[in-house]
């Protein structure tokens, strides 16, 4: 730990919440608990010691996965979160919001993505969703492989569903907040 931050000229600049000092040997990123990472002298939002990326190059590669994938009729998946929203950055984990696998394949396509990328891969089945999270992957997220016409569909019943029942959400988490902080 102290080998990486001999020589450190002091702090740079913030990062998608993560605190870089550019040091002797590369940049070292600080976050995520306090874990310290190694990123050379590449940019920080590029993942460190591996392979990939940006975002955009991000979701191609998730793409290219997904099309190897037999894909049955009404089967998709859409990345959301930081990687569809152009933020990620190099600690980054990649939300995929998947309909038409089960459980297993589900799985496979994780450990598949996660091989391809070097990220840590979270896997939402959208027939087992919540509204909330349903509308943070299919509204706002970003549409990667399979059936389009199904995942229209099923953005658009999110959306409708979302916009009748925001208010009440919204009221139940800050009622929430409300009794968390009271303690």
């Amino acid at each position: 730990m102290s080998r990486l931050l001999r020589g450190a000229k002091g702090i740079g600049e913030e990062f998608g919440g993560l605190m870089a000092i550019r040091g002797a040997r590369g940049f070292v990123l600080i976050g995520c608990g306090g874990h310290l990472v190694r990123c050379g002298r590449r940019a920080p939002g590029l993942l460190c010691g591996g392979r990939m990326v940006g975002c955009r190059k991000l979701l191609r590669v998730v793409r290219r996965v997904v099309e190897g994938f037999g894909l049955g009729p009404g089967g998709y998946v859409v990345v959301f979160g930081s990687a569809a929203e152009g933020r990620c950055s190099g600690l980054s984990d990649v939300d995929l919001a998947v309909r038409g696998f089960s459980p297993v394949e589900a799985g496979r396509l994780a450990e598949a993505v996660e091989a391809e990328t070097g990220r840590r891969v979270e896997v939402v089945l959208v027939e087992r969703a919540s509204l909330p999270l349903l509308y943070e992957a299919l509204v706002r997220g970003a549409f990667v492989g399979g059936d389009y016409q199904a995942f229209v569909e099923d953005r658009w019943r999110a959306l409708v569903e979302w916009l009748d029942y925001r208010e009440a959400y919204e009221e139940m988490h800050r009622s929430y907040r409300r009794r968390v902080l009271a303690v």
